[in-house]
């Protein structure tokens, strides 16, 4: 599933798909576009195969469009990846389709690399699984390297729109609390370029703190203090493991 608005980056998005050792007629690519106009979604059209679907209408944001795309794709995993992301390898897919194998597995959780507008790594972010362990560390689960069946959010439910920047991180402290088995892998998998809308600006990050505060307050009481205490200190060495190599990201590379 991919969320889109007048970015025409998505295209590098599509061909990363189709560039995946998994067979490309299992995959279903699902883009539900906020009404970016018919020269946009024609150029797009050329890029998807007769089983993707590709929906162009106004929606509430982000949260919204990946919302209609749960309710529209009919895959037996759900993955979800940005407009300006990329797979940063070719057995991605075929990666996270080996977890599920196994029927016990509902969701799997991959790390991601945030890189500069080349696809330079800046920063490196580990996969962790949506626990209360996690969650008291500071540690959180990125949204664009998560896959799951579609029962995950059948159960949890889908995204909160109340939560128009953070209903990601609203939604994991609800699966935290769902007993289902999840399965973390060491790989990057994802490359996902760095400036998303909840750090475009100051204004935006203290807008998402803030709900993520409420977020966390609901579900966890005041320990989210211990959260947001913990939380800097993660991030210092998400960049600390690109900048020094301590964790290099070695993932076979994408043609361009």
């Amino acid at each position: 599933m991919i969320p889109s608005f007048r970015d025409i980056r998505i295209i590098e998005t599509i061909q990363s798909i189709n560039q995946q050792s998994y067979p490309r007629e299992r995959i279903e690519i699902v883009i539900v576009d906020g009404g970016s106009g018919r020269s946009f979604t024609d150029e797009v059209r050329r890029h998807l195969v007769a089983q993707d679907l590709l929906v162009s209408e106004p929606d509430h944001g982000i949260f919204d469009a990946i919302n209609k795309g749960i309710s529209r794709a009919s895959g037996a995993v759900l993955f979800t990846m940005g407009s300006d992301d990329k797979f940063a390898c070719l057995d991605a897919v075929a990666t996270f389709m080996e977890c599920f194998k196994n029927p016990a597995v509902q969701y799997v959780c991959a790390g991601i690399a945030y890189t500069n507008q080349d696809w330079r790594p800046i920063r490196d972010w580990p996969a962790n699984l949506p626990t209360f362990m996690n969650f008291m560390l500071g540690r959180q689960v990125s949204h664009f390297g998560f896959a799951c069946r579609p029962r995950v959010y059948r159960e949890t439910g889908h995204f909160d729109l109340s939560h128009d920047f953070s209903a990601d991180f609203d939604f994991f402290l609800r699966l935290s609390k769902r007993k289902l088995a999840g399965v973390k892998l060491a790989r990057r998998l994802v490359l996902m370029k760095s400036g998303g809308i909840s750090s475009k600006n100051l204004r935006n990050v203290r807008h998402g703190n803030a709900q993520m505060f409420r977020s966390g307050f609901s579900h966890y009481g005041m320990l989210v203090i211990v959260h947001f205490v913990a939380k800097p200190f993660v991030k210092v060495l998400q960049f600390l493991r690109v900048k020094t190599a301590l964790h290099p990201i070695r993932n076979q590379a994408l043609p361009r």
